[in-house]
């Protein structure tokens, strides 16, 4: 390479190109900035192709316009290109961008731009992951089940895993796996591990913005400007300094200070500006443009591109554009309907009811929303879930289970939190019989309120937990063995061994 470069390199075909540069240095036809000729097997243009730039070679190889991808015609050898049938219908054209019918080659029911491995019918987006056997069974990316995640070392292990409580240190194994979740990526297994502090400033790995830097972390000064962030704000300025429209720091004083920030002034031997829209306009101290010369600035015009937007202008009713800046797309005796459709306010409660049954400006209209009120009384509340409730005082119209009738007369209803309307006895209030099968008092447990359901799902005094006994079975409640010797409670919290 000429010395590396040290020595200059020569340009044999005199054509402004060296010899480093020109990919044939003997033809002054061929170098970067020559005209590419299509197709002609000679590369002019040394882009390490016989095609133009606006060209690909096909699925054969054959020069054809980028155009004819996804153009909505199967470039499948139907077409010519300079008297060459041309295929873009293969994978590494994604079967002409879609306008070719992919194939389903294992014949499971998903094509080969859906299947991630399209030779084997086990594997594809419907199918059941297997963990960690190293193949991708449903496409997700992962060789882990859907309630799985890899773990610092990449191995399958349950999701639920993460912050409940347990450091997942490799102290626990999963299908013979020594798990590890204590890692950044992990947040150190949410919170359940210590993360280290790295540099020794006092703020750990989660804290600390560079654990690896002692003069950074949350409780140091930030010095002004010098791109490192020395407080982990987020920002290279101080506290009382903000990034101005070129992103040097400047005092946030000056803004609204009376003179205007436009480069006149300097800080720190920058010269700061402060006018632009992201500080409007320096708070009023510099004059904001009128772009489009329509006699509103830039801070008045929510449009000030377009001369025909802005506050004065005359609305257009439902045409997509906002030429009076109100926020709507409708005029001002106009709301937008339940779609979003513009409408006229007088329709509302005039006693018709706007179900779609009338028409503005060629399109339905619909008030018959909770929006409106059902167009202010004019159209019936719907009953959804036909429970005899309507949707005004049902707190779950699509679950004719819920409502607001207290069946069972005992002062709840449904919505109220009662979970047996058709029984008294039982509502959010009732006094729970420990472990008869009735969930009497609505809390989604068989059990008392001092008790648990242990390790085979009996219910359990809390208090045994952890009270110097190892409840493995030898101990009864209720005429049933109790056991808490399991991992759920950490082998009756420490008194199981």
């Amino acid at each position: 390479n000429y010395d590396e470069g040290d020595c200059a390199a020569p340009d044999n075909d005199g054509d402004g190109y060296d010899v480093l540069e020109d990919c044939d240095d003997s033809d002054p036809d061929v170098n970067p900035g020559a005209t590419e000729i299509s197709g002609d097997g000679i590369d002019q243009d040394c882009d390490g192709s016989f095609c133009a730039q606006d060209e690909a070679e096909d699925c054969n190889g054959n020069c054809a316009p980028t155009t004819w991808l996804g153009d909505g015609y199967c470039d499948d050898g139907s077409y010519d290109y300079n008297g060459v049938d041309i295929y873009f219908d293969c994978a590494a054209f994604n079967y002409d961008e879609g306008d070719c019918a992919a194939p389903d080659n294992d014949g499971d029911g998903y094509d080969a731009l859906e299947d991630c491995d399209d030779s084997d019918p086990d594997v594809n987006p419907g199918a059941t992951e297997v963990s960690g056997d190293g193949i991708d069974q449903d496409c997700d990316g992962s060789f882990c089940a859907q309630d799985e995640a890899e773990d610092c070392n990449g191995n399958c292990a349950p999701t639920t895993w993460l912050g409940d409580g347990y450091c997942d240190d490799g102290s626990y194994d999963y299908n013979g796996v020594d798990i590890y979740f204590d890692c950044a990526a992990f947040n150190y297994d949410e919170g359940d591990c210590a993360a280290p502090d790295n540099d020794g400033d006092g703020y750990d790995a989660l804290e600390d913005c560079d654990d690896s830097d002692p003069d950074v972390n949350p409780g140091a000064t930030e010095v002004s400007g010098d791109g490192i962030d020395q407080d982990c704000d987020g920002s290279f300025c101080t506290t009382d300094e903000v990034e101005d429209c070129n992103g040097n720091c400047a005092p946030t004083i000056w803004l609204g200070d009376g003179g205007c920030d436009d480069g006149s002034y300097d800080y720190n031997g920058v010269d700061i500006y402060l006018d632009c829209i992201a500080f409007n306009y320096d708070e009023g101290d510099c004059a904001a443009p009128d772009n489009d010369g329509d006699g509103y600035d830039a801070l008045e015009d929510c449009d000030d591109s377009d001369p025909d937007v802005n506050p004065g202008a005359t609305e257009v009713s439902g045409d997509g554009i906002d030429q009076d800046c109100d926020g709507s797309f409708c005029t001002t005796d106009e709301v937008e309907d339940c779609n979003g459709n513009c409408a006229p306010t007088i329709w509302l409660g005039d006693g018709g009811c706007d179900d779609g049954s009338y028409d503005y400006n060629g399109v339905d209209i619909y008030f018959d929303c909770v929006a409106f009120n059902y167009d202010e009384g004019d159209c019936i509340l719907p009953d959804s879930d036909g429970d005899g409730d309507d949707e005004s005082t049902d707190c779950d119209d699509n679950d004719p289970n819920v409502n607001s009738l207290d069946s069972d007369g005992d002062g709840e209803s449904s919505c109220d939190g009662d979970c047996d309307d058709s029984d008294p006895d039982i509502n959010t209030s009732a006094t729970e019989v420990s472990g008869d099968g009735i969930d009497q008092d609505c809390d989604g447990s068989f059990c008392t309120i001092d008790e648990v359901e242990d390790c085979a799902g009996t219910c359990a005094p809390i208090s045994w937990l952890g009270d110097g006994y190892c409840d493995d079975g030898t101990y009864s409640h209720n005429n049933t063995p109790v056991y808490f010797d399991c991992f759920e409670f950490n082998d009756d919290e420490g008194d199981c061994p």
